[in-house]
């Protein structure tokens, strides 16, 4: 397993910034316009880009491809991450189970679910 980052910081701004970053207009000979960051920092913020977020998805990916994906009924102990078709399954069978209400204005409608005939309790 790949370590993924966990320093990253934030830019702190100045006290003299009064809480807004600064930008410097440049004329560039073509006669476009730059702008480059003036502002004082008491801290420079970590870089956080493409290679971040790849580096967070590939280990997701591994994390999904690998046995620590589980049924969440099904696991005994914690630490492992929960299939999310099992538990969206899982979650629909249970509601189906369940009477719905609907409150319209004053009047309360209770549905019950058909019985499950192949239940044997």
């Amino acid at each position: 397993m790949s370590e993924l980052l966990t320093n990253f910081k934030d830019d702190i701004l100045a006290e003299s910034m009064e809480g807004r970053r600064r930008y410097q207009m440049i004329t560039n000979e073509d006669g476009t316009v730059s702008f480059v960051d003036v502002t004082e920092y008491e801290q420079i913020g970590s870089e956080f880009g493409q290679a971040e977020v790849n580096a967070i998805h590939r280990e997701i990916n591994r994390k999904f491809d690998s046995g620590d994906v589980v049924d969440p009924l099904a696991a005994e102990e914690s630490g492992f991450a929960a299939d999310a078709k099992l538990t969206g399954d899982a979650l629909r069978e249970v509601s189906a189970k369940l009477p719905t209400f609907v409150l319209d204005g004053s009047t309360l409608t209770i549905t019950l679910p058909e019985p499950d005939t192949e239940e044997v309790i």
